[in-house]
């Protein structure tokens, strides 16, 4: 087997050993710890920005076309989440009306 076969292998494993542990951990939610409850409320509203700022990081401002489609996505993702209320729908929209803004539109 190649390493190539061996480093998927090896990663697909460790993937599956930390997507699954939490579950093997925590299987009664009655002894779930305060602190893990306190993050799964806290990480969803810190990581947003994060996203933002790191999606908006290689924005030219100064140059064609002047960060006009992401300004466009950003207010597509805030309207389509006050509109619908759901991530996904927010996330995919303004994924596609981004893409048709750089590929079609602007280019």
């Amino acid at each position: 087997m190649s390493y190539i076969g061996l480093a998927i292998i090896a990663v697909s494993l460790g993937i599956i050993i930390v997507r699954f542990t939490p579950f093997i951990i925590f299987r009664d939610e009655k002894h779930i710890p305060e602190i893990v409850h306190y993050f799964t409320k806290l990480l969803p509203t810190a990581i947003i920005p994060m996203l933002i700022i790191y999606s908006l990081k290689e924005t030219k401002i100064l140059k064609y076309p002047y960060g006009i489609p992401e300004i466009i996505s950003v207010i597509s993702v805030i309207l389509l989440q006050k509109l619908f209320s759901n991530s996904f729908i927010s996330i995919i929209g303004s994924t596609i009306i981004y893409m048709i803004l750089v590929q079609v539109i602007f280019k």
